[in-house]
């Protein structure tokens, strides 16, 4: 995905700004006339490979099989780390907490803007989060507007249920703003019971990658083209299987096993 760097390093940039020198939004706020908040984060669910980094199997060939669920697992996490543009909007949510920037209502919509100061990369640009309330939830922009351009550039588009445990973010490259170059979806049922998955546009080689958990039990889809591999683990019995071209291979408390 070809997002373009300085506009992660630009918001670094004023966010450490402001926490230096205590800045504060100037801006008219109408807050009292806007009923949504913003979502306390943009990716609740977020895959992590904690498991396999607690344990400490060596790479000895009756493991082969737990090793290879272990490899996956954690290109898995590398890959959603990679979701930049929901590192940007939750560097916005950062900077609107900094500030305590209230929002101004605009029709029916709730927004919160940012005008990035002079003096540092970005200057003179601004940043938005607008809100649109609709049925069990909010439906979402976020826009970026470089400085002495007349167009404010969408990186994010997405929903969020009223209770933040269910949504989807759709992911924009600046040079095609009207196809997401990602989209992040997430549905949570309980602490232990969640779901998350992220497609790509298939331009960029970035895997579809579907996760869920419940409880215990971890199963994980990758689908590259026509390339599919399923992955199974369970955190109680140290068992699981991964599956693939070649057909299933299984392991019962880290050591080979049939399937």
């Amino acid at each position: 995905m070809n997002i373009k760097s300085y506009h992660l390093i630009s918001l670094t940039a004023v966010l450490a700004f402001v926490l230096a020198t205590g800045c504060s939004d100037s801006s008219t706020s109408v807050a009292d006339s806007c009923n949504i908040s913003l979502p306390s984060e943009l990716a609740p669910v977020m895959f992590e490979d904690t498991y396999f980094q607690d344990q400490n199997i060596p790479f000895e060939e009756q493991y082969s099989t737990y090793l290879e669920v272990q490899s996956v697992a954690t290109v898995a996490t590398s890959l959603m780390s990679t979701m930049g543009p929901l590192g940007i909007g939750s560097n916005f949510l950062m900077l609107i907490q900094a500030l305590s920037i209230n929002p101004t209502v605009d029709g029916n919509s709730c927004n919160w803007s940012f005008q990035v100061p002079a003096g540092i990369e970005g200057g003179g640009g601004s940043i938005t989060i607008i809100g649109i309330p609709v049925n069990n939830g909010v439906n979402w922009e976020v826009r970026i507007q470089e400085a002495g351009s007349s167009t404010a550039i969408p990186v994010l588009r997405g929903f969020t249920s009223t209770d933040n445990r269910s949504g989807e973010w759709r992911i924009y490259d600046e040079s095609s703003p009207n196809t997401p170059a990602m989209v992040y979806t997430w549905q949570i049922q309980s602490q232990n019971v969640y779901s998350t998955n992220v497609s790509g546009s298939g331009s960029d080689g970035f895997p579809t990658l579907n996760y869920e958990k419940n409880g215990p039990e971890n199963y994980l889809t990758s689908l590259q083209g026509s390339e599919e591999l399923n992955a199974y683990w369970n955190e109680n019995t140290n068992s699981g299987w991964i599956e693939d071209e070649d057909g299933r291979r299984c392991y019962t408390n880290f050591v080979n096993s049939g399937c």
